[in-house]
């Protein structure tokens, strides 16, 4: 985490190296580069200082900041959540922040993939009680899949419509994402019913040849979009 501040900060002391040579560019590098050392180093609701600053308040942070770092790089790997040690999915320690949302949108994952669908609503409902309290882009992301459960399990649920309605979750779902190609074609089948509309989508997502970043959760992804086919 300090290595990214900590870097801003060298690579502007290096640049003075070429000061004479190049004078206004690199004061201009400089002057970039400490105000991203800055931002990454005060702590604000989430970056590389906030998340330094919540490891080191207790053990069950810093183990939630390892979990994560853990998590990803295996499922960047491969991994889908059944390939994962059963120890990331023991939430005994749960911490209402950033770092512990991570988890339960970790075990989410696992729920969805096992279709243990019972499970993913009390954690999904769990979650969404507590929505005010957690940071925004995993607010998205909650919307996102709370949509996605009441669709496919409780298309009668009332929160469809205001969800389908959040201007801010249209946004998200426009995102270039195999994820959203799930959801959006759930929202084809069930909400629009669009037969053709959603087939489409979930034939796209099924052969999805975008970059991803996580190729253990496009697996998974491929699994729940061939099971809707």
């Amino acid at each position: 985490l300090l290595g990214g501040i900590v870097a801003n900060i060298i690579v502007s002391l290096i640049s003075l190296l070429f000061i004479r040579e190049w004078f206004i560019f690199v004061l201009i590098f400089m002057f970039v580069g400490f105000i991203f050392a800055l931002s990454n180093g005060i702590p604000t609701e989430f970056n590389d200082g906030k998340t330094y600053q919540l490891a080191r308040e207790s053990k069950a942070n810093e183990y939630l900041l390892w979990l994560q770092l853990a998590a990803n790089g295996d499922m960047t790997l491969g991994a889908i959540y059944n390939e994962l040690p059963n120890s990331y999915f023991d939430d005994s320690k749960q911490v209402n922040n950033y770092l512990g949302d991570f988890q339960q949108f970790l075990i989410l994952g696992r729920h969805y993939e096992n279709e243990e669908w019972d499970l993913a609503k009390s954690l999904l409902e769990k979650m969404w009680n507590r929505k005010s309290d957690v940071m925004i882009i995993y607010q998205w992301e909650l919307k996102k899949e709370l949509l996605y459960y009441l669709l496919m399990k409780e298309p009668n649920d009332v929160r469809i419509k205001s969800l389908l309605e959040d201007n801010s979750l249209k946004k998200y779902l426009k995102l270039e994402d195999i994820s959203n190609h799930r959801v959006l074609a759930v929202i084809a089948y069930v909400f629009e019913e669009d037969l053709v509309k959603a087939e489409a989508l979930i034939d796209e997502g099924i052969h999805w040849s975008k970059p991803v970043s996580n190729e253990g959760a496009k697996r998974v992804e491929i699994q729940l979009l061939s099971e809707m086919s």
